[in-house]
């Protein structure tokens, strides 16, 4: 005699849930489904600034690692969200000195694009600052294993001693759905 395989109760609530949910999804358009599939990863790197006299200086963070490589073929589109830059040393610096930055993403076989910026910085800054992020499309960047940084800076007063400054990137990543 064969019995028949019933339903848990489980099974079934979550059938029904979906039941009633499945609708909504495939009625309510591509942008929603687009924001469900978005996801932040975050990098952070650390650079010095050198002293000198006002001017542009410019220079190459070392390479990071890039935070979605394991998951790079799923990307659709990306790009950077939020750069926040904080002074670490010395202690009670801000960011007076500078009076415009930018950042540039550089990666192996790519050529490099401008990501980041801000221009005019009032001398009333902070230690903390954030820059204007260009919204440039980085999915071929994130495909990459590493990356690295070029930093322009260009400086209106004189910088005695070399300033250490940690930059927070927040990227907006729409994943394959």
């Amino acid at each position: 005699m064969i019995l028949p395989i019933l339903p848990s109760k489980k099974s079934l609530s979550n059938v029904l849930v979906l039941l009633l949910f499945a609708p909504m999804f495939l009625f309510s358009g591509c942008k929603k489904i687009e924001n469900l599939a978005t996801v932040n990863p975050a990098a952070s790197t650390k650079f010095t600034i050198p002293g000198a006299v006002p001017g542009t200086i410019s220079f190459v963070t070392p390479d990071n690692d890039n935070p979605n490589t394991g998951k790079a073929w799923l990307v659709s589109k990306a790009n950077l969200d939020k750069v926040t830059l904080t002074v670490e040393n010395p202690s009670g610096q801000t960011f007076q000195f500078i009076k415009s930055i930018r950042f540039f993403l550089q990666a192996e076989g790519l050529a490099e694009v401008e990501v980041a910026n801000r221009f005019d910085i009032e001398n009333s800054v902070g230690s903390s600052m954030e820059l204007n992020a260009t919204g440039v499309d980085l999915k071929e960047y994130l495909k990459k294993e590493k990356f690295r940084l070029r930093v322009e800076v260009v400086t209106d007063e004189v910088v005695i001693q070399s300033v250490q400054v940690k930059a927070d990137l927040l990227f907006k990543v729409v994943i394959l759905v």
